[in-house]
């Protein structure tokens, strides 16, 4: 793998064909997510049911 370039905030991860989530790179564990209509960062030991399809986005 190439390494990241200093501009990356976040890691993609595509855990399916239709969608992703993206990873704080400078804090892993952390996602990106969807919360009362609001970008949230949602550390990792929060994904529980109700947060881990906050996390998914669609493409």
């Amino acid at each position: 793998k190439k390494p990241l370039p200093d501009q990356a905030f976040f890691l993609l991860h595509q855990p399916s064909a239709d969608c992703v989530s993206f990873e704080c790179k400078s804090n892993p564990g952390t996602f990106i997510g969807v919360c009362d209509n609001h970008l949230k960062l949602i550390p990792q030991g929060q994904l529980n049911e109700k947060y881990s399809k906050k996390i998914m986005f669609k493409l």
